[in-house]
Formats: C-alpha cells, structure tokens, sequence
C-alpha cells in the first residue's frame, strides 16, 4: 500500500492540488526518500522524524515545531505504514487542531476526519446494532470481513493462553522445554517481518531450542490442534455474515494471521462459514493489512465500492480507510467486557484456569458485538441457561478441581469413591473437622456438580451437591436414602475453606428465594460448560480461586431470571 504510493504517478494524481504549497514529509523512510525523489516539482520544505531531532535528509532539513510553523507549512504527509501512522498522528494533531495544518497520510487519507470517523464509531459503540451494519452492508457492492474476533473469536482470554495450552499438553506427552511461551513469542517476534506462517515460526522455535524434528512436528500439531478446539462462531455475526451472502454481495475474508489458508479454511468451513468469494490471510502473502494486503485486496474488486467489516482499530478500520474503502467497526469480547461494568474479571483472572474460564465466560456474554447495545455497559443474564453457564458452572469447576485436587495429593481416590468419604479423608488429614453432613432427602436448593472429565467421572459421578439452608426438617434427614448432601458448614479451617467459601457464594444468591429448585436449563447450562471446559481448557497446574469464583458470583444481575 504504502510502497505503491510512493510512484510518481500515484502521489501526483493525490495530491496535485498541494504541487504549490508549502509540504513537509514526516519520516526518512525509503517512501519517503522516494516521495521526494520522484515529485520535484513539489514544494518540500523540509523533515519531521521523531528519532532524528535536526540534520538533513534528502537534502531537506529536519524541522523543529517552531521551525514548521515559521515557515508557514500547509500540508504534512506522513509515509510510515498505517500502524506507526495511528500512533504518530495522535503526537501531531495538535497542529490540525490548533494550526490548521492538514495532516494526510501518503495514501491521501486525510487523518482528521479518518480520526473523526473512528472517534464517531468508538465512542458511540453502545448505541450501535445489527440493523445498523445491515444497512450498511446494503450500500456497497463489496463486502470484506476480519476473520478473528469478528466472524470466530477464540474462547480462551487471550491468544497467547493457547501458547500455555500446548506447552501443558506438550508437558503432559513428556516433552518439556523451558520457557516454552517466551521462546514461542520470540521466535515469531524474530522473523515477523516476513509476516510468517505456523511453519516458519516452529522452525524458528526449533533453531532458538534445539528441538528435535519429531518434537516440532508434534508442538506445531499441538496448537494447531488447540487452536481448532478454542475457536468458535460469533453467531451474530456469521448470521450478518449470510445476510450480505443472501443480498448477491461478494464477500471476501481477510485476516492477519499465522495460520494458512489449508489449515484455516477447514476450521471456518466446520464452523459454518461458507459461501464467500475468497479467503485472503497475511501469512500466505507476506504482508498485513497494516502494510498492503488491502492492495492485494482492491486489485480484485475493478473498482467496486467496498466495506470492510473488523474489531481492530487500526489494521481494519485505518487500513481499509486508508486504500479508500469504507470500514464498520465491532468490538471483539475482549473489548467488550473491558467496556462494561465487569472488567473486574480481567483484572482477577490470574491463572490459566481462571483466565480460560473468563474467556469461556464472555465468548457466551459477548459472543455478539451488539450485547452492550443501549445497556450502558451492564449485562443482564436473560435466561436459565445463562446463569448456569455464567454463574454456577465456573464456581463449581472451581470446587470440583479443588476436591480433585486435594483427594489426589492424599491418596484418597484410589481407595474412596465415595464423595463424602473422600471428603472426610481430605479434612482428616488436613486436621479439619469434618463431620458427616446432615442428610437430606430434597433440599430447598439444588446445584448439580456435573464433570466430563475422566477421573471425575471415575470418582464422582452421579454425586449431587445441595445447598441447604440453615433450617432443616429432621423428617428429611431421616428418610435419605443415599445421596450425600453438603451444608454450609461441612469444612472449616484449611480444608475447608474453599469449599465453604463458595457454597455460601451460591447461598448468597439463592436465600432470598423460597422452595427453589434450580431448572433444567440451568443444569444444562452447567454441563456445556463443564464438558467444553474440562475437555479443552482445563489444566491441573493451577486451581481457580475462591476470590475468583466471588468476583463471578457478584458480577452478574440475575434477577427474575429463574
């Protein structure tokens, strides 16, 4: 992109009516030496650079503030790709502002109102929706969407999470390389001005660690692998996605990414995306769109109006402004919550559990970019379902990998598989005090701790855990036929706990509420998060918090939901 404009004929056609003004370059960049090599007839009066304070380039001398304002400047061209263009810019606008002095970029997007228009799309977000973008899309022949975070979003918290992943599973089938994430952020840090594919990058891992052939191939297999099970559908998305398809609209897919297109393609074809004219992806280019992919992408479109469809501020919504498409901008999840009222669970996701449960969490809340439309940044969990999932599910993972935990380190669950016993176990031998729980045969609170996992389904299965109030009928505990059921003051002291502190989590929400048994569709919204959970994200290494599962508890509006 910015290399094309550098032609002669390019910069002359964009910006003729400037030939007699006085212009200053922003950069010593090769576009900009080019700029001025090829345009004498320019008016160039002299340099800005934010690394070089004073001399010459191009025989052009390098410009103080005063010295820019003294010599009456009325445009600045900036030649620097689009991501160093947005951070630059927000160090210089001041001089439109103030000055006058219009600043383009040497695309000839003029910068003040490409900024307007973004600052108009981002601080006006929640009151925009689906019918919006719809209306939008009606306008242009050429559809373009961003593929991650905009069509699919992965469901753990960040992206590099999945790094962790493989680096635990990779540990699991006994290969083990220290500082496995950093050695993966470097290696693609080292060659990313190739714009590298997953290939290249585990080539690189291997030259930085000394791996073996085989141990590349199965690390490499490993996040490709992981990378397909995180990845889900942005349903709002993909069905506005269908909804250009069924308006004859071309559609193209275009993403910066590491993956190729022979392994992205079946991942979004499995997930239901299908129909569009092509699928552009940057490491199968050589370059971004921060850089020319959206060139790659107007030499199809023989001049067609086009809009292009993304969460990121800058690669999406700059770059496509700046090859002269129009651009719609939607908030990844991430964004989303980070703009709502619970961006507390951000900051109190420490470890890889609790980060992938938030990142379970809001891939369901903020699946859709339109979830914070007209709320004001709150959320409010709508139906049964949601509360389980939201809710209950991560508390109760949470419980469920901490009595796993313990029973391991103790050596009770190959000899105990009953989960009072086992629990019985756990505090006599933490010096707990334990005590066989009062039995109850329908409890005025039900919450079901549902697991997927092997060694849970060995140990624990079918077990239910009630939480009881404080008053209970003795006709009740005297007619248990065999279920355990667990009060509120079943474990103290170390053991106990976070056992303890999470059940009066759960009480906490449910005491207000009289002969309430929990719905079907809340057990279910449990057992998708359970299964999905603990067969993708889950790891042994590091529990998830009590402090976490109270954040989770005291976040969420759930009244009149049940």
């Amino acid at each position: 992109m910015v290399s094309e404009i550098g032609k002669s004929e390019s910069f002359k056609k964009i910006f003729s009516i400037y030939m007699n003004k006085n212009i200053v370059i922003y950069g010593t960049n090769a576009v900009a030496e080019k700029v001025i090599h090829e345009n004498p007839e320019f008016r160039f009066v002299g340099i800005i650079d934010e690394k070089r304070k004073n001399g010459y380039f191009m025989d052009k001398k390098i410009l103080s503030e005063r010295e820019i304002l003294s010599l009456d400047v009325e445009l600045i061209i900036i030649t620097e790709d689009i991501q160093i263009t947005f951070l630059t810019y927000q160090t210089i606008y001041y001089l439109t502002a103030i000055y006058n002095i219009p600043i383009f970029h040497v695309t000839g997007l003029n910068l003040w109102d490409a900024f307007k228009k973004i600052d108009s799309q981002t601080s006006q977000y929640m009151f925009r929706n689906e019918r919006e973008l719809k209306k939008k899309i009606g306008e242009y022949d050429i559809i373009s969407f961003d593929i991650f975070d905009t069509l699919i979003m992965r469901t753990t918290l960040f992206p590099r999470d999945v790094f962790e992943l493989v680096r635990y599973k990779a540990e699991s089938r006994g290969i083990y390389i220290p500082d496995f994430m950093k050695i993966r952020r470097e290696a693609e840090r080292r060659i990313n001005h190739k714009i590298p594919n997953i290939y290249q990058i585990y080539d690189e891992i291997q030259r930085i660690s000394n791996i073996s052939d085989i141990d590349k191939e199965i690390l490499r297999n490993l996040e490709i692998e992981i990378e397909s099970e995180v990845i889900i559908p942005r349903h709002k998305m993909v069905e506005i996605f269908y909804y250009a398809l069924e308006l004859g609209k071309t559609v193209y897919l275009v993403s910066d990414m590491y993956l190729p297109k022979e392994i992205l393609e079946p991942i979004i074809h499995r997930l239901g995306i299908s129909g569009y004219f092509e699928l552009l992806i940057s490491c199968d280019y050589g370059t971004n769109k921060c850089k020319n992919m959206f060139d790659i992408l107007r030499a199809r479109l023989n001049g067609k109006k086009c809009l292009h469809v993304g969460d990121n501020v800058v690669a999406d919504i700059l770059g496509a402004l700046s090859i002269g498409f129009d651009a719609f901008y939607i908030k990844s999840a991430y964004d989303l919550i980070s703009a709502s009222e619970h961006h507390e669970l951000i900051k109190n996701s420490t470890t890889l559990n609790e980060r992938n449960a938030t990142g379970l969490l809001i891939s369901n809340l903020f699946n859709s970019p339109f979830s914070l439309y007209e709320m004001r940044g709150k959320i409010r969990l709508n139906t049964r379902f949601d509360i389980g999932y939201t809710v209950f599910a991560p508390i109760l993972i949470g419980f469920s990998q901490w009595m796993n935990e313990e029973a391991i380190a103790l050596q009770c669950v190959k000899e105990k598989n009953d989960l009072m016993t086992v629990l019985e176990e756990i505090g006599r031998l933490n010096n707990s005090s334990i005590t066989k729980s009062r039995l109850v045969k329908k409890a005025d609170y039900v919450v079901w701790l549902l697991s997927y996992e092997e060694r849970f389904r060995k140990n624990l299965s079918g077990y239910k855990i009630y939480v009881m109030q404080d008053s209970v009928d003795k006709k009740q505990i005297e007619s248990a036929d065999g279920d355990w059921y667990i009060d509120n003051e079943t474990l103290r002291k170390k053991s106990g706990k976070y056992l303890n502190s999470n059940i009066k989590l759960i009480k906490k929400f449910l005491s207000a509420r009289q002969n309430c048994i929990i719905h079907e569709q809340i057990k279910f919204g449990i057992q998708r998060y359970a299964e999905y959970y603990l067969r993708v994200l889950y790891t042994s290494s590091e529990q998830i918090t009590s402090k976490f599962s109270a954040v989770i508890l005291n976040q969420f509006d759930m009244e009149g939901c049940l």
